[in-house]
Parts: C-alpha cells; sequence; structure tokens
C-alpha cells in the first residue's frame, strides 16, 4: 500500500458534528493494464492524526495518467488533483 501525507484537512465522517483531522492518504492499483486505453481503479483511504483509516473509496485514474506512471508521484499527484483540499507535503 502506498502512501503519502497532506497538509490536514478536517472532515465530516457519520455526522456534522463528527469531524476527523486527515493527513494522509494511502492508495492501491486494484486493475491496472499498461497500455491500455481504459481507466484503473485505484483504492484511496484517507488516514487520520492516530493513523487511523477513516474513509475509504474508489477512482478511476485515466490510462494517460497510468501508461506514464514510473514513479508513484504521478499517482499521488492525481489523486490530489480531484479535491483542491488534497495538498501534498
Amino acid at each position: 500500500m502506498n502512501y503519502f501525507e497532506i497538509q490536514p484537512i478536517e472532515i465530516s465522517i457519520n455526522n456534522p458534528f463528527d469531524f476527523k483531522n486527515i493527513v494522509a492518504i494511502k492508495w492501491t492499483a486494484i486493475d491496472v493494464p499498461r497500455g491500455d486505453n481504459n481507466p484503473s481503479t485505484f483504492n484511496c483511504i484517507l488516514v487520520d492524526e492516530n493513523q487511523i483509516d477513516v474513509y475509504n473509496w474508489q477512482i478511476q485514474i485515466p490510462a494517460t495518467v497510468v501508461n506514464t506512471w514510473l514513479d508513484d508521484s504521478v499517482i499521488d499527484n492525481y489523486i490530489c488533483s480531484i479535491d483542491s483540499r488534497f495538498v501534498k507535503v
């Protein structure tokens, strides 16, 4: 599982009054056919300051990004691009 830290953000989890301080994102590749034109599925997890997995979701990363993936920062940067609150540190 890959991991990168982000600038801390607060998100509401279960109700409007239950906030968690998110400090990192973990991700794993689920389906990554190289050289394909179809997007690939990645699993992402928001991690709080206690290193507890708080929220899990899946994203489709375009083949144009996956096919340039030599360094994990390519995927980190794409994940950060989907939400302006995700700022990698």
